[in-house]
């Protein structure tokens, strides 16, 4: 948490009590003043500030009362922009050591299974304190290995687990390199996501005639263009001159889902 964001309860408290550092405010009193729904959560708000010492506290009559602390007069100097804010030297990952103990060792498979925070497409992330940013652990792991992720490459995993970040079972490489491993390996044949996709791709070839077709391989248009005059996607249309130019045969009707028996 950035205790100098002013829009944060750390930043009001601090600025309150340096305007104020004779004042002193219980927790009650605390969660009232600065709008704070409930009293459990004052020790996650005020952690940070608490350990800069720009407010300090204590006990008693099993109360804890907050007040200024030793360091309120440097939030002051760091306010006016004298001083340059601490840098937070806490949270994320610095070493492989910190991926593994936030990981769920499989005995079996000898995955690493994460155990903390994914993205929306199932990637585990963490916070990298080098790069001041959230970055991908898989990622993290590879580096921490003592590799190298040159630009346009990426990591993947080897083991199929999206969980996994042990970097024994990562790879990296072009998505060139990525699409021929999957095809090797034959990752993606069967899965009923990619299947409806195929059958949807073959729905919309359908849509142009042999004479649409000849016209999109000879047009020397844009892909958008030649996709919003036929009705079709982009990616439709860099098939059809893809697979005319001897890449690929197109059959049409080729799909087991658009077959019928004569």
């Amino acid at each position: 948490m950035n205790e100098m964001n002013p829009k944060l309860k750390p930043f009001a408290v601090c600025k309150w009590f340096l305007e104020n550092p004779a004042s002193e405010l219980n927790t009650r009193d605390l969660c009232n003043k600065f709008y704070i729904r409930s009293r459990r959560c004052v020790g996650a708000h005020f952690r940070r500030i608490l350990d800069l010492g720009y407010i300090s506290s204590r006990l008693e009559n099993k109360r804890a009362i907050y007040f200024a602390g030793p360091n309120i007069a440097e939030f002051g100097s760091i306010l006016s922009g004298a001083v340059k804010p601490p840098k937070k030297d806490c949270g994320g990952v610095r070493c492989l050591e910190d991926i593994r103990e936030r990981c769920v060792i499989d005995s079996e498979t000898d995955c690493w299974n994460w155990a903390l925070g994914m993205s929306g497409c199932r990637t585990p992330t963490v916070y990298s304190p080098k790069s001041e940013k959230i970055e991908q652990a898989p990622r993290m792991a590879w580096l921490f290995r003592g590799n190298e992720i040159p630009e346009g490459h990426r990591v993947w995993r080897t083991c199929l687990n999206h969980k996994c970040c042990n970097p024994e079972h990562l790879a990296c490489g072009t998505q060139a390199d990525m699409g021929r491993w999957q095809k090797q390996t034959g990752v993606q044949k069967g899965i009923p996501s990619k299947v409806a996709a195929n059958v949807r791709m073959g729905k919309l070839r359908r849509k142009v005639s042999d004479e649409g077709i000849a016209e999109i391989c000879s047009s020397s248009e844009t892909l958008d263009v030649l996709a919003k005059r036929f009705g079709v996607s982009t990616y439709a249309v860099s098939m059809y001159r893809r697979r005319l130019r001897g890449t690929v045969p197109l059959m049409r009707g080729a799909s087991v889902f658009g077959w019928r028996p004569a």
